[in-house]
């Protein structure tokens, strides 16, 4: 499983509640969905996708995400781990 989370440019979270999915296309599917519904709800017009590149489970999605065009970015994990502290303490938008 994955879990994903929606943030702007700002370190706003746009989505209530994280997004866990499965490392299989119809995974990867729900995740696109759900992500271009909330740019349709924020009326944002392009995003990126940023992984943490740990153990090998990132492969798969990265790769099927590059192949439907999605611009992916990888993240070291000690950026992720000071993001999810900064939005933990922040309200959600939506």
């Amino acid at each position: 499983m994955h879990v994903a989370q929606i943030v702007d440019f700002r370190g706003m979270t746009l989505a209530r509640r994280a997004l866990p999915f499965p490392n299989t296309q119809a995974g990867f599917q729900k995740l696109r969905d759900w992500i271009e519904a909330a740019c349709a709800r924020h009326g944002k017009v392009a995003y990126l996708v940023g992984m943490e590149p740990t153990g090998h489970y990132w492969f798969n999605l990265a790769n099927a995400l590059v192949e439907q065009g999605v611009a992916v970015m990888l993240v070291n994990p000690m950026t992720t781990h000071r993001n999810k502290e900064k939005s933990e303490q922040q309200p959600v938008q939506e």
